[in-house]
């Protein structure tokens, strides 16, 4: 009830989608103003300037690098991982749109795994993932409690990725997070 009251008494949307308002850049040092973002266009390009500084470049390994040979081969996804991976997703946790919602992989997981597991040890043995699944959406939401929201830092970012993609990702960090523990990779002051 008190999330329909914040969302009802909220600021005006147009078109459904909020508004975000003119954004100001300030001098670090002054605080003076010293750049704002009106337009849909300009607002986006500081977000992204914003979330995603600017990296200096990265480095290259050596050339001719010898990499220690494999510790394990990775096998073929289990129906077994599929069921353990779906119950842990978030159902109510949101995907990108045109995507398969994590309300429907949780809740019809016996009737999606004999296909997925399947498709899924296909894509490894084709050595395919689909193009739509490595793309993503970012939304841009307030950070509660800032009183001042032309500010860029007072909105932070939130990605939705496709659940399907998610729950193959899921699988394959669970399987890699395993053989790494199994086989002692990882330094024992290694967290996180």
């Amino acid at each position: 009830m008190w999330t329909a009251s914040n969302i009802v008494s909220g600021p005006p949307v147009d078109g459904r989608q909020s508004c975000i308002p003119s954004l100001m850049v300030r001098d670090a040092t002054t605080h003076n103003i010293t750049h704002t973002a009106i337009s849909n266009l300009a607002k986006s390009k500081l977000f992204q300037k914003t979330f995603f500084p600017q990296q200096s470049t990265a480095s290259k390994p050596p050339v001719g690098l010898q990499y220690l040979p494999p510790r394990w081969t990775f096998l073929p996804i289990t129906d077994t991982q599929l069921h353990c991976a779906i119950s842990k997703i978030n159902p109510s946790k949101a995907t990108c749109s045109g995507s398969v919602p994590n309300c429907v992989i949780k809740h019809c997981c016996s009737a999606l795994v004999p296909f997925l597991a399947p498709l899924f040890r296909g894509m490894f043995t084709l050595d395919y993932y689909p193009e739509d699944w490595a793309r993503t959406e970012m939304i841009v939401l307030k950070k509660p409690g800032k009183s001042n929201y032309s500010d860029p830092s007072s909105w932070h970012p939130i990605v939705l990725s496709n659940g399907l993609a998610h729950l193959l990702n899921a699988v394959v960090a669970e399987e890699i997070s395993t053989m790494c523990e199994c086989l002692h990779i990882l330094p024992h002051n290694h967290f996180g």
